[in-house]
Formats: C-alpha cells, sequence, structure tokens
C-alpha cells in the first residue's frame, strides 16, 4: 500500500489516505480535494491555495492543476540546476531544427530520442504550448518566493512521518484490504493530530 498524507506547516494532518497505486503523482489531485473538503467540513475559513511536494509528484498535470498553487521539484533538489541545463540545451536543439539548421533525425539523435518525440515538441511549440514546464518549475522554486516556499516542506510532512514511523514505532499497517488499511492509516493520523493537541495544551 501507498500511504498518502497532506499536512500543515504546523504538521497536522488534513488529509490521509492509502492507495493500491504505487505512484504517487495520479494521488496528488484526490489528496488535495479532499484536503480542502476536511477543512470546509471542519469549520475552516481560510482556504487551500499554496501546495508544496517533492518530486514524486512531478506531473504537468499536478503542476497546472487549477484551485491551487504548486511547487512541484521535477527532480531532486540537489540535481535541479543540472535538469534546468538539459531542458535548455534541448530547447536549443529545437530552435535549431525550427531555424532549419538540424534535422529532426539530427535533433533526435544529439537528444537521444526518437523522430516523432522530436515532432511532438514541435507540435506543442506550433500550439502555443509550453515545451519548457521543467524549466518553469525549476525557475520558479529557485526564484527568492519559491526557495523560502519550497523549503518549509521538510518541515512541515517530514516530521510527521518521523514522529509516527520513529517516535510511534508504526511502520507498517496491520489490517488486510485496501478499505481495511485506509482506515488504520486515517486512524493513525488522527491520533497524531490528538497527540500535538495534548502536548500543545
Amino acid at each position: 500500500f501507498n500511504a498518502q498524507a497532506v499536512a500543515t506547516m504546523d504538521q497536522f494532518v488534513i488529509a490521509a489516505e492509502v492507495s493500491s497505486q504505487a505512484f504517487d503523482a495520479p494521488l496528488y489531485e484526490g489528496a488535495i480535494r479532499t484536503a480542502k473538503t476536511n477543512l470546509t467540513r471542519a469549520g475552516e475559513k481560510r482556504r487551500l491555495r499554496r501546495v508544496v511536494a517533492d518530486a514524486g509528484y512531478w506531473s504537468e498535470h499536478n503542476m497546472n492543476l487549477v484551485g491551487v498553487e504548486s511547487f512541484i521539484a521535477p527532480g531532486r533538489a540537489r540535481k535541479l540546476r543540472k535538469i534546468a541545463e538539459t531542458e535548455q540545451h534541448r530547447s536549443q536543439i529545437i530552435d535549431q531544427v525550427q531555424a532549419g539548421e538540424l534535422t529532426k533525425q539530427e535533433a533526435a539523435d544529439k537528444l537521444g530520442v526518437a523522430v516523432p518525440r522530436i515532432n511532438q515538441i514541435l507540435r506543442r511549440r506550433a500550439a502555443g504550448d509550453p515545451d519548457q514546464l521543467t524549466a518553469a518549475a525549476i525557475a520558479k522554486i529557485d526564484s527568492p518566493r519559491g526557495r523560502r516556499t519550497y523549503a518549509r516542506r521538510a518541515g512541515a510532512i517530514e516530521p510527521v512521518f518521523a514522529q509516527i514511523k520513529h517516535n510511534r514505532k508504526i511502520r507498517t499497517i496491520s489490517r488486510r484490504g485496501l478499505t481495511a488499511a485506509d482506515s488504520e492509516w486515517k486512524l493513525i493520523c488522527a491520533t497524531h493530530n490528538l497527540l500535538k493537541l495534548y502536548r500543545l495544551t
């Protein structure tokens, strides 16, 4: 199972779900929707406007999700500069194709992709769609506001999992079946919140 949690900046879990989906990215939209619903039901007047997530949640769909501003790294933080350089190199080669300086096959060989991928990038450019989403996301995270925002991710979510897995020694789900595992994970996260409230008071 894949246990998901959405936490506030002060480490309260506002959404918790278990999925049999191995990858995180397809679960992003559902987790955000659940978090919004839970906040509304709890009577919270503030709205969920910004979400910071790690590279596992990276996708074009998630970056463009309507209703929230997403800060998602398209790769490990320490590799972002290298990713940006790769994107810039790709863009320069596609520029050369458009200028007639390179054939599609030559561009494909330089980038290590097939010609259909070059055609796809050219079609997206012609349609006005950005083919630099990765570079744009890196630039956003690398801006002063982006760095401040993204730096807060680890302090919000990592302590939640550290408390549950290391301090409370809950490293596995005991119950069998997706529904049972999901209810157990929700109980674990609810007790995490109760312990935080107890310690605060």
